[in-house]
């Protein structure tokens, strides 16, 4: 090679060394977070092509944990709501296969069988998970959520904690597309019969440094639109933003256990009157799972959903709730008032007066806004003229 070869072919490789070397370092870069496991459009393909795989997980175990509150039991609330929303889903064309991972009794046949057989690789994977975990803080590649970021939750304890990674685990391995995992919420300043501070709903998702964090948040978003519908957002700190992003739920995911989009909605406290009365029980769980189903399907097909938005309409009142009492007839008309924008009343939100079936003085106000824009006696109550109103309008 001659001499001038080499000092043009060395001016080159110099030049180059300015142009490429600052995309080589960016390339070299450990990228933060775990890689992605999933898209919000790998799982929109999955419905257009009708062949999404969803699974339901009503809280807790079958028959244990869960709160519980003046008899009331979360377990169960979800496990009803848990087989409303499977018969919504499961009548959608779109989607190939709707499971319930367990009863009020016990668990999914498949998945029992799995957890029966699969233990010492499902304790094997949570080791090999919290390694890898630990191993990206230290690194740098994760940031850790500190102390007061997230919510604080109670522990699982170990043997429920297994089967809760066992579980993730099982869905990885069965082309399940979507994870929703269903609760109501409990905090500790309740006492055996006074209900403690906090009402409204939150829905967790993963951390967006996880693989499916950043695939789980656009199923959060939509379902907690239509949830707003009828619900305050928690107000609790943190919960109160609606969606909130969590590290340390195993459920979704933590120690990015799950390469599947998923969410974990907590429905309302426990400690809500409306959770607690039993002749509420079925209208609840109906709502919540059609509510549910909406907001899923307006992001899977990234437009609002089609149908009705709620269950309790038309509806047909027949006679006047007693003041204070709790039915369904009430629980109908607040739901009837606040698609008109009556519900809650003007200079009010649904934190001081919930959508809850009792005839309070919300509902009272309310339904004098709608008697004067009716043109009839403001008694406030559901008398006859009022009923006759409301049916023309709502009524079949």
């Amino acid at each position: 090679m001659s001499m001038s070869t080499f000092t043009k072919t060395g001016a080159l490789l110099l030049l180059l060394s300015f142009v490429l070397t600052p995309s080589f370092a960016q390339a070299a870069r450990k990228a933060k977070g775990f890689p992605v496991s999933v898209t919000a459009s790998d799982v929109q393909e999955a419905y257009e092509d009708g062949e999404l795989k969803v699974l339901i997980v009503p809280g807790h175990e079958p028959g244990y944990g869960g709160a519980v509150f003046m008899g009331v039991y979360e377990r169960e609330i979800v496990s009803d709501v848990a087989d409303e929303l499977a018969k919504e889903l499961r009548r959608d064309k779109n989607i190939d296969e709707v499971i319930v991972a367990r009863s009020d009794t016990s668990w999914h046949r498949d998945i029992k069988r799995y957890f029966d057989r699969n233990m010492r690789k499902i304790k094997n994977f949570v080791e090999d998970n919290k390694e890898e975990m630990q191993e990206k803080i230290e690194d740098g590649d994760v940031k850790p959520l500190g102390e007061g970021s997230q919510v604080d939750h109670a522990a699982a304890p170990t043997d429920v904690a297994l089967r809760l990674y066992g579980l993730n685990k099982w869905a990885n391995e069965n082309d399940i597309d979507v994870i929703l995992n269903l609760h109501v919420n409990d905090s500790p300043d309740h006492g055996p019969t006074t209900p403690g501070a906090n009402s409204g709903y939150a829905i967790y998702v993963p951390d967006p440094q996880f693989g499916n964090g950043k695939a789980s948040r656009p199923i959060a978003e939509a379902i907690g639109e239509r949830l707003n519908d009828f619900s305050a957002t928690s107000t609790l700190r943190i919960e109160n933003q609606g969606v909130a992003e969590d590290q340390t739920l195993i459920a979704i995911g933590a120690n990015n256990t799950l390469e599947v989009p998923t969410v974990l909605i907590e429905y309302g406290y426990i400690t809500e009157s409306k959770m607690l009365a039993p002749q509420l029980r079925t209208t609840l769980a109906k709502e919540y799972a059609h509510q549910t189903h909406l907001g899923l399907v307006d992001f899977l097909a990234d437009r609002d959903a089609s149908g009705d938005s709620t269950t309790l309409l038309p509806y047909e009142w027949e006679e006047m709730p007693i003041v204070n009492t709790t039915t369904v007839d009430t629980f109908a008309l607040q739901v009837a008032l606040r698609t008109i924008g009556l519900y809650p009343p003007s200079e009010s939100s649904l934190v001081p007066c919930p959508i809850s079936g009792t005839m309070n003085e919300c509902t009272m106000v309310a339904l004098k806004a709608y008697q004067k824009k009716q043109g009839i006696p403001q008694t406030g109550l559901l008398d006859a003229r009022t009923r006759s109103a409301l049916n023309s309008q709502f009524g079949d």
